[in-house]
């Protein structure tokens, strides 16, 4: 189950608490607003993920992968120079490596029975974490007009949709993730339901 406390901090980004005042050069007016936020709000959801993952000591490499992928997201510093909008398709890179890891990392311990059953909660608190984070990505990648420059990105963003399913497609297995099917079921509803909030308006 989702933490309450965390869908209602992340319904509150979504629904405008979050900053759209980014100075950027004119012809890269285009990524004012929406691109600010959903950075922020990446930002935010990820570091919601590392602050309430419970691991076990054999999975103690996936702190450092969660790090990296905190540090990697920092791209709102960026929107200010177009120099700097350069790194854009590195960072995105590094963010997407990140996630595939820690995809893999959370279905080895989906696999894993007697951490089913003794890290069941973890497990799943993982899971929904990710799928927040997806959310967040998917709204960046439906809501920014991006110049050629960052031809890219959809194709990066493509990507790590095609790693999520992968992830999702794992609940298949009646055996292994008996319970997994229900857990994303509702998460899905509790998506579908932070998809019909207010939004932050274009800029």
């Amino acid at each position: 189950m989702i933490d309450n406390t965390f869908i209602a901090f992340y319904a509150f980004y979504l629904q405008g608490g979050i900053s759209k005042n980014v100075s950027v050069p004119e012809h890269h007016e285009n990524l004012d607003g929406n691109m600010k936020g959903r950075l922020s709000d990446l930002e935010k959801v990820v570091d919601e993920l590392k602050n309430n993952v419970s691991l076990p000591e054999q999975y103690e490499n996936l702190e450092s992968r969660l790090s990296n992928l905190e540090q990697a997201v920092d791209l709102k510093n960026n929107l200010s120079d177009p120099e700097e909008h350069n790194n854009l398709k590195d960072r995105l890179s590094v963010v997407e490596n990140s996630l595939v890891g820690l995809k893999n990392n959370i279905s080895i311990l989906e696999q894993q029975e007697n951490l089913q059953c003794n890290y069941s909660k973890e497990i799943e608190d993982m899971k929904s974490r990710f799928s927040d984070l997806e959310k967040t990505l998917e709204d960046l990648k439906n809501n920014v007009s991006v110049p050629k420059q960052y031809e890219n990105m959809d194709d990066k963003l493509s990507n790590l949709e095609q790693a999520v399913e992968s992830l999702q497609s794992n609940a298949t297995d009646p055996v292994e993730h008996i319970n997994m099917e229900v857990r994303l079921s509702d998460l899905e509803k509790v998506v579908d339901d932070l998809k019909k909030r207010d939004r932050p308006r274009r800029m």
